[in-house]
């Protein structure tokens, strides 16, 4: 778990580098090393229910959509789009605005993970 946390606040910290547009920032092999993390806490397969056993399904929430708003390849971008979306239903959030307001609980700075995540959100709808 602390890896996973980790990697997620590696990767908050690298969108507010890119914000200054400070490079190199390695995104991929964070996303990369990020995914794996969570696949092995959660075994064989997505499971919301795993990080809730913990006592962890708002700390999985901000780590999913920290992988999800960095996320630059395809196949990465739609496997952090599946958990994100697993953690959003499992933690009963209603909107985007409210998924915002708990990400606020933790680091979040609107001017830059909302615009990542108001990005992210149009790639899916397209």
């Amino acid at each position: 778990m602390a890896e996973m946390l980790r990697l997620a606040a590696v990767l908050y910290l690298i969108a507010i580098r890119q914000s200054f547009e400070i490079y190199p920032t390695r995104v991929t092999v964070q996303i990369r090393k990020l995914s794996a993390s969570i696949m092995t806490f959660e075994g064989s397969g997505p499971n919301q229910r795993i990080w809730e056993d913990h006592g962890l399904g708002l700390a999985g929430l901000w780590i999913m959509t920290a992988g999800a708003i960095l996320s630059d390849e395809k196949d990465k971008t739609a496997w952090f789009a599946k958990r994100l979306q697993d953690s959003i239903c499992g933690l009963s959030v209603g909107t985007y605005g409210d998924l915002e307001d708990m990400l606020w609980g933790f680091s979040w700075i609107d001017g830059i993970h909302g615009i990542l995540l108001r990005t992210f959100r149009k790639k899916l709808i397209l």
